[in-house]
Protein backbone atom coordinates (compact mmCIF):
# COMPACT_ATOMS: atom_id res chain seq x y z
CA UNK A 1 0.00 0.00 0.00
CA UNK A 2 1.20 3.53 -0.92
CA UNK A 3 2.20 5.69 2.07
CA UNK A 4 0.26 9.12 2.66
CA UNK A 5 1.34 12.02 4.44
CA UNK A 6 -0.21 11.63 7.81
CA UNK A 7 -0.64 15.67 7.98
CA UNK A 8 1.00 18.75 6.57
CA UNK A 9 3.41 20.89 8.13
CA UNK A 10 3.62 24.92 8.38
CA UNK A 11 1.31 24.70 5.05
CA UNK A 12 2.74 21.79 2.84
CA UNK A 13 1.84 18.03 2.79
CA UNK A 14 5.54 16.23 4.41
CA UNK A 15 5.87 14.88 0.85
CA UNK A 16 6.76 18.70 -0.26
CA UNK A 17 9.08 19.10 2.03
CA UNK A 18 10.69 16.08 1.38
CA UNK A 19 11.67 16.82 -1.90
CA UNK A 20 12.50 20.64 -0.88
CA UNK A 21 15.33 19.85 1.57
CA UNK A 22 18.87 20.80 -0.18
CA UNK A 23 21.91 19.11 0.22
CA UNK A 24 24.09 21.14 1.60
CA UNK A 25 22.08 23.75 2.47
CA UNK A 26 22.62 27.55 2.61
CA UNK A 27 22.80 29.17 6.21
CA UNK A 28 19.47 30.50 5.12
CA UNK A 29 17.83 26.97 4.82
CA UNK A 30 19.61 25.93 8.24
CA UNK A 31 18.07 28.96 10.07
CA UNK A 32 14.99 28.14 8.91
CA UNK A 33 14.93 24.67 9.73
CA UNK A 34 16.97 25.31 12.92
CA UNK A 35 13.76 27.63 13.98
CA UNK A 36 11.13 24.91 13.55
CA UNK A 37 12.60 23.05 16.47
CA UNK A 38 11.71 19.30 17.49
CA UNK A 39 8.76 19.43 15.16
CA UNK A 40 11.13 20.33 12.13
CA UNK A 41 13.37 17.60 13.41
CA UNK A 42 10.87 15.17 13.50
CA UNK A 43 9.94 15.89 9.59
CA UNK A 44 13.36 15.22 8.93
CA UNK A 45 13.75 11.88 10.37
CA UNK A 46 10.40 10.83 8.42
CA UNK A 47 12.35 11.67 5.29
CA UNK A 48 14.96 9.97 6.70
CA UNK A 49 12.65 6.67 7.12
CA UNK A 50 11.74 7.56 3.43
CA UNK A 51 12.38 4.54 1.18
CA UNK A 52 13.45 2.39 4.50
CA UNK A 53 9.94 0.97 5.27
CA UNK A 54 9.14 -2.27 3.91
CA UNK A 55 5.75 -0.83 2.56
CA UNK A 56 7.95 1.79 0.76
CA UNK A 57 10.15 -0.89 -0.75
CA UNK A 58 6.85 -2.82 -1.39
CA UNK A 59 5.18 -0.12 -3.42
CA UNK A 60 8.43 0.28 -5.63
CA UNK A 61 8.65 -3.08 -6.14
CA UNK A 62 4.86 -3.38 -7.62
CA UNK A 63 5.67 -0.42 -9.50
CA UNK A 64 8.31 -1.36 -11.31
CA UNK A 65 6.59 -4.20 -11.92
CA UNK A 66 3.29 -3.12 -13.02
CA UNK A 67 2.10 -3.20 -16.78
CA UNK A 68 3.01 0.56 -18.13
CA UNK A 69 -1.33 1.06 -18.47
CA UNK A 70 -1.44 0.26 -14.89
CA UNK A 71 1.96 2.55 -13.82
CA UNK A 72 0.64 5.62 -15.78
CA UNK A 73 -1.77 5.96 -13.60
CA UNK A 74 0.18 5.54 -10.03
CA UNK A 75 2.42 7.52 -8.49
CA UNK A 76 5.36 7.24 -9.86
CA UNK A 77 7.83 6.61 -6.87
CA UNK A 78 10.11 9.56 -5.20
CA UNK A 79 13.80 9.47 -5.53
CA UNK A 80 13.77 7.73 -1.52
CA UNK A 81 17.69 7.84 -1.77
CA UNK A 82 17.90 11.64 -3.04
CA UNK A 83 15.54 12.25 -0.20
CA UNK A 84 17.68 10.65 2.46
CA UNK A 85 20.63 12.01 1.65
CA UNK A 86 19.27 15.36 2.22
CA UNK A 87 17.64 14.64 5.10
CA UNK A 88 20.35 13.27 6.63
CA UNK A 89 22.75 16.57 5.57
CA UNK A 90 20.38 18.58 6.74
CA UNK A 91 20.54 16.81 10.27
CA UNK A 92 23.88 16.95 10.18
CA UNK A 93 23.85 20.66 9.53
CA UNK A 94 21.64 21.20 12.76
CA UNK A 95 24.39 19.91 14.98
CA UNK A 96 23.12 19.48 18.55
CA UNK A 97 19.58 20.70 18.03
CA UNK A 98 19.09 17.48 16.06
CA UNK A 99 19.47 15.19 19.07
CA UNK A 100 16.07 13.89 19.17
CA UNK A 101 17.02 12.27 15.72
CA UNK A 102 19.98 9.76 17.25
CA UNK A 103 17.32 7.11 17.48
CA UNK A 104 16.37 7.38 14.01
CA UNK A 105 19.94 7.81 12.87
CA UNK A 106 20.80 4.97 14.23
CA UNK A 107 18.15 2.57 13.55
CA UNK A 108 19.23 4.22 9.84
CA UNK A 109 22.86 2.71 9.88
CA UNK A 110 20.97 -1.00 11.09
CA UNK A 111 19.13 -1.12 7.91
CA UNK A 112 20.49 1.26 5.07
CA UNK A 113 22.01 -0.59 2.06
CA UNK A 114 22.82 2.59 0.39
CA UNK A 115 26.84 3.93 1.42
CA UNK A 116 26.24 7.39 0.90
CA UNK A 117 23.44 7.66 2.82
CA UNK A 118 25.04 5.56 5.55
CA UNK A 119 28.40 8.06 5.13
CA UNK A 120 26.21 10.81 5.62
CA UNK A 121 24.69 10.01 8.47
CA UNK A 122 27.76 8.67 10.12
CA UNK A 123 28.98 12.38 10.21
CA UNK A 124 26.05 13.71 11.83
CA UNK A 125 27.50 12.35 14.87
CA UNK A 126 30.89 14.53 14.90
CA UNK A 127 28.15 17.35 16.09
CA UNK A 128 26.18 15.28 18.13
CA UNK A 129 28.40 12.87 20.28
CA UNK A 130 29.66 16.12 22.54
CA UNK A 131 25.93 16.43 23.42
CA UNK A 132 25.24 12.93 24.47
CA UNK A 133 25.36 11.56 27.73
CA UNK A 134 27.89 8.38 28.01
CA UNK A 135 25.31 5.67 28.41
CA UNK A 136 24.00 7.32 25.03
CA UNK A 137 27.45 6.94 23.46
CA UNK A 138 28.07 3.59 24.09
CA UNK A 139 25.11 2.41 22.73
CA UNK A 140 26.72 3.74 19.57
CA UNK A 141 30.17 2.49 19.39
CA UNK A 142 29.13 -0.64 17.92
CA UNK A 143 27.98 0.77 15.22
CA UNK A 144 31.08 3.49 14.39
CA UNK A 145 33.00 0.37 14.81
CA UNK A 146 31.45 -1.95 12.77
CA UNK A 147 31.36 0.95 9.91
CA UNK A 148 35.23 1.25 10.23
CA UNK A 149 35.26 -1.95 8.59
CA UNK A 150 32.94 -0.84 6.04
CA UNK A 151 34.24 -1.83 2.18
CA UNK A 152 33.17 2.01 1.32
CA UNK A 153 35.93 4.85 2.00
CA UNK A 154 33.47 7.20 2.53
CA UNK A 155 31.45 5.39 5.09
CA UNK A 156 35.44 4.22 6.90
CA UNK A 157 36.16 7.88 6.89
CA UNK A 158 33.12 9.43 9.01
CA UNK A 159 33.20 6.27 11.32
CA UNK A 160 37.13 7.26 12.39
CA UNK A 161 35.60 10.47 12.86
CA UNK A 162 32.95 9.55 15.40
CA UNK A 163 35.47 7.18 16.94
CA UNK A 164 38.05 10.12 18.30
CA UNK A 165 35.16 10.42 20.58
CA UNK A 166 35.99 7.39 22.48
CA UNK A 167 39.53 8.02 23.28
CA UNK A 168 39.10 5.50 26.53
CA UNK A 169 37.78 2.56 24.75
CA UNK A 170 40.44 -0.13 24.17
CA UNK A 171 38.98 -1.07 21.25
CA UNK A 172 39.23 2.19 19.72
CA UNK A 173 42.99 2.52 19.47
CA UNK A 174 43.85 -0.43 17.45
CA UNK A 175 41.05 0.72 14.94
CA UNK A 176 42.92 3.97 14.79
CA UNK A 177 46.06 2.80 13.89
CA UNK A 178 45.39 0.06 11.42
CA UNK A 179 43.34 2.41 9.07
CA UNK A 180 46.69 4.50 9.28
CA UNK A 181 47.23 1.84 6.53
CA UNK A 182 43.81 2.32 4.52
CA UNK A 183 43.79 1.60 1.23
CA UNK A 184 42.20 5.35 0.75
CA UNK A 185 44.50 8.17 0.58
CA UNK A 186 41.65 10.32 2.53
CA UNK A 187 40.96 7.83 5.31
CA UNK A 188 44.54 7.21 5.98
CA UNK A 189 44.54 10.99 6.05
CA UNK A 190 41.46 11.36 8.49
CA UNK A 191 42.86 8.43 10.64
CA UNK A 192 45.97 10.40 11.47
CA UNK A 193 44.17 13.81 12.39
CA UNK A 194 41.80 11.73 14.37
CA UNK A 195 44.14 9.85 16.37
CA UNK A 196 46.44 13.10 17.32
CA UNK A 197 42.99 14.68 18.45
CA UNK A 198 42.72 11.67 20.73
CA UNK A 199 46.12 11.33 22.05
CA UNK A 200 49.13 13.58 20.27
CA UNK A 201 51.91 11.35 21.50
CA UNK A 202 50.29 8.40 21.05
CA UNK A 203 50.04 9.43 17.08
CA UNK A 204 53.38 10.18 16.82
CA UNK A 205 54.63 7.09 18.16
CA UNK A 206 52.40 5.27 15.63
CA UNK A 207 53.89 7.15 12.90
CA UNK A 208 51.41 9.89 11.41
CA UNK A 209 54.05 12.27 10.41
CA UNK A 210 55.15 9.77 8.01
CA UNK A 211 51.61 8.63 6.88
CA UNK A 212 50.66 12.54 6.34
CA UNK A 213 53.87 12.73 4.25
CA UNK A 214 52.54 10.27 1.89
CA UNK A 215 49.11 12.02 1.75
CA UNK A 216 50.61 14.85 0.93
CA UNK A 217 53.24 13.03 -1.36
CA UNK A 218 50.16 10.65 -3.14
CA UNK A 219 48.04 14.07 -3.38
CA UNK A 220 50.08 15.55 -5.67
CA UNK A 221 50.19 12.98 -8.29
CA UNK A 222 46.62 12.55 -7.92
CA UNK A 223 43.01 14.96 -8.38
CA UNK A 224 42.93 15.08 -4.51
CA UNK A 225 44.03 18.65 -4.10
CA UNK A 226 42.07 19.27 -0.74
CA UNK A 227 44.27 16.26 0.52
CA UNK A 228 47.36 17.93 -0.24
CA UNK A 229 45.86 21.11 1.03
CA UNK A 230 44.64 19.37 4.70
CA UNK A 231 47.84 16.95 4.30
CA UNK A 232 50.39 20.49 4.26
CA UNK A 233 47.95 22.43 7.27
CA UNK A 234 48.41 19.24 9.43
CA UNK A 235 52.35 18.61 9.13
CA UNK A 236 52.72 22.46 10.88
CA UNK A 237 49.95 21.18 13.73
CA UNK A 238 52.35 18.08 14.17
CA UNK A 239 55.75 19.96 13.82
CA UNK A 240 57.45 17.01 14.26
CA UNK A 241 60.47 15.26 12.07
CA UNK A 242 61.93 18.57 10.14
CA UNK A 243 64.16 16.10 8.64
CA UNK A 244 61.33 14.43 6.52
CA UNK A 245 58.26 16.83 6.80
CA UNK A 246 60.75 20.21 5.37
CA UNK A 247 61.31 18.69 2.00
CA UNK A 248 57.62 17.73 1.28
CA UNK A 249 56.41 20.78 2.02
CA UNK A 250 59.28 22.76 -0.09
CA UNK A 251 57.88 20.34 -2.83
CA UNK A 252 54.42 21.46 -2.23
CA UNK A 253 55.23 25.32 -2.74
CA UNK A 254 54.91 24.38 -6.21
CA UNK A 255 51.71 22.29 -6.12
CA UNK A 256 48.40 23.63 -8.54
CA UNK A 257 46.58 24.40 -5.95
CA UNK A 258 46.47 27.36 -3.84
CA UNK A 259 45.27 26.16 -0.47
CA UNK A 260 48.29 23.42 -0.92
CA UNK A 261 50.72 25.92 -1.89
CA UNK A 262 49.49 28.22 1.44
CA UNK A 263 49.21 26.16 3.79
CA UNK A 264 52.86 24.34 2.79
CA UNK A 265 54.61 27.81 3.44
CA UNK A 266 52.41 28.52 6.78
CA UNK A 267 53.46 24.53 7.66
CA UNK A 268 57.08 25.87 6.87
CA UNK A 269 57.19 28.88 9.29
CA UNK A 270 56.11 26.41 12.22
CA UNK A 271 58.73 25.19 12.54
CA UNK A 272 60.77 28.15 12.41
CA UNK A 273 64.95 27.90 12.13
CA UNK A 274 64.68 24.11 11.06
CA UNK A 275 63.10 24.78 7.99
CA UNK A 276 66.07 27.31 6.89
CA UNK A 277 66.39 25.40 3.50
CA UNK A 278 62.75 26.34 2.15
CA UNK A 279 64.03 30.22 2.03
CA UNK A 280 64.89 30.36 -1.15
CA UNK A 281 61.76 29.12 -2.71
CA UNK A 282 59.66 31.11 -0.15
CA UNK A 283 61.47 33.82 -1.29
CA UNK A 284 59.96 33.25 -5.19
CA UNK A 285 56.53 31.85 -3.43
CA UNK A 286 56.51 36.22 -2.46
CA UNK A 287 55.53 36.29 -6.38
CA UNK A 288 52.97 34.11 -6.62
CA UNK A 289 49.61 34.98 -8.26
CA UNK A 290 47.29 34.34 -5.34
CA UNK A 291 47.24 36.54 -1.90
CA UNK A 292 47.02 33.71 0.43
CA UNK A 293 50.21 32.17 -0.87
CA UNK A 294 52.01 35.83 -0.79
CA UNK A 295 50.91 36.31 2.52
CA UNK A 296 51.49 33.09 4.00
CA UNK A 297 55.28 32.50 2.49
CA UNK A 298 56.26 36.33 4.02
CA UNK A 299 55.00 35.26 7.84
CA UNK A 300 56.96 32.12 7.25
CA UNK A 301 60.21 33.55 6.11
CA UNK A 302 59.96 36.10 8.87
CA UNK A 303 59.69 33.61 11.34
CA UNK A 304 62.25 30.98 9.58
CA UNK A 305 64.75 33.75 9.18
CA UNK A 306 64.20 37.45 10.46
CA UNK A 307 67.37 38.99 8.31
CA UNK A 308 66.07 37.16 4.82
CA UNK A 309 62.81 38.91 5.28
CA UNK A 310 63.89 42.24 6.09
CA UNK A 311 66.21 41.82 2.79
CA UNK A 312 63.08 40.42 0.85
CA UNK A 313 61.14 42.71 -1.20
CA UNK A 314 57.57 43.35 0.11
Amino acid sequence: MLRTDSHSFHGHPESWWFTNITYRASNEEIYQWRSYGPEGVQVLIHALERGNRQRDQAYVWLWRRAPASLRDRLPTPANNRAIRMCAGSMLGLLGADAKPAVPALLENLKIEKDDSVRQIVLGCFEGLLKALGDQEKQKLLPIFLDSAKSRDAGVRNNALVALQFYPQDPRVLPVMTGALKDGDVGVRLTAAKMLDQMDHQAALKAGVVVVVVECLTNAQTSSHSWIAAESAFFLGHLKSDPGLVVPALIGTLHDPDTYARGNSAYSLGQFGPQARAAIPELLKALDDSEPYVRDQAARAIKSIDPAAAKSSPQ
